[in-house]
């Protein structure tokens, strides 16, 4: 009974909270919608159309960094997501963020439903499996039926790995977004008197590599790898 009780109580909070940000939002006031649709994503979880509708209201707002985070945010939820895509892509460019090197992850995560291109993997490769027995066992190891049982299990396996790997919440668990004003500057080593590596302005994402107190050691979109704070970033994938 306490459980239905607080499910119900957070799926008020949801709908209430939805409706602010909505009415907010109509009205202009841009950031009363971006809290209402953070306290919606808290009291829901995290959700790709949410995570859209804030960074609409942060932009609106002129959090351009932010809004770049909150549409990572989103297309880590929903690869397909072409509009949180787009906006990603034109806030990068107004921030002059480098683009980063495409690869075939990001390709396939973006044309290809990954859920069911992992669960069709899963199912060919234990057909190929089972008719691999089958070949073993009962066929009296006919090299045909072996060879299309082998075909199949190798091919579904390749077809699950390939959707699980291209999956960004893998990609991205090391990614960061600048969120300060200045920007970030990665240096040469953890001291503040270190050479300059490059400098990332506010919306760069980047690759977390390592942790040292309050340091990151990074790598830019370009290749480029560098410390900086740990305070001016904020991880992708958020804390949980």
């Amino acid at each position: 009974m306490t459980v239905f009780v607080s499910l119900t109580a957070a799926l008020n909070l949801f709908a209430d909270a939805t409706q602010d940000g909505a009415a907010a939002f109509a009205k202009g006031d841009f950031s009363e919608a971006a809290r209402a649709y953070e306290t919606a994503i808290a009291s829901s979880g995290p959700d790709a159309g949410l995570y859209f509708n804030l960074a609409t209201a942060q932009l609106k707002n002129g959090q351009r960094p932010q809004a770049a985070l909150s549409l990572r945010r989103a297309i880590l939820l929903d690869p397909r997501l072409i509009d949180a895509r787009i906006a990603l892509s034109d806030i990068e460019r107004s921030q002059g963020v480098p683009r980063p090197k495409s690869d075939w992850r990001g390709f396939l995560a973006e044309k290809a439903p990954l859920r069911i291109l992992v669960l069709a993997g899963c199912v060919v490769a234990w057909l190929g499996a089972f008719l691999l027995l089958f070949a073993i066992f009962k066929s009296g190891r006919k090299f045909l039926p072996f060879l299309g049982s082998l075909f199949l299990l190798a091919f579904g396996a390749f077809v699950f790995l390939a959707g699980t790997l291209a999956d960004p919440r893998i990609d991205e668990r090391q990614s960061a977004v600048v969120l300060a004003e200045e920007g970030a500057t990665l240096l040469s080593a953890p001291a503040d008197q270190s050479a300059t590596v490059t400098k990332l302005p506010p919306g760069a994402s980047l690759r977390i590599l390592q942790r040292s107190g309050e340091w990151a050691f990074c790598q830019s979109p370009a290749g480029q790898k560098g410390w900086t704070l740990s305070k001016s970033l904020e991880s992708v994938v958020p804390a949980a």
